[in-house]
């Protein structure tokens, strides 16, 4: 039990740590809601698609499993096929770009 108490107070003191550094690379609001503009484009899309899977995941599916039960989970082909074919359909013209550059 005690190591469950050290683990949690250890998470905790990292996530301050954490808190603590950025805040101190944040001078305006700018900064706050944009990254001060020195973030690339490409952690700009993997943060907005992880945020829309997070939110679909962990609220929306979970809702409707609890709804409607297993017959509910046919929803999840769609979204895995779509990220699979957006995934390839960027990665295919990623290749011809940097291939032609």
């Amino acid at each position: 039990m005690i190591m469950t108490y050290v683990v949690i107070i250890a998470y905790f003191a990292i996530l301050l740590l954490i808190g603590v550094v950025a805040s101190r690379r944040i001078h305006n609001l700018a900064d706050y809601y944009v990254g001060g503009k020195r973030m690339g484009y490409w952690v700009v899309a993997f943060s907005a698609r992880a945020s829309g899977e997070s939110a679909w995941l962990y609220l929306g599916l979970t809702g409707l499993g609890a709804m409607v039960g297993m017959r509910g989970m046919w929803v999840v082909v769609g979204p895995v096929s779509g990220t699979v074919d957006a995934g390839r359909t960027a990665r295919s013209a990623c290749c011809r770009i940097f291939e032609h550059e």
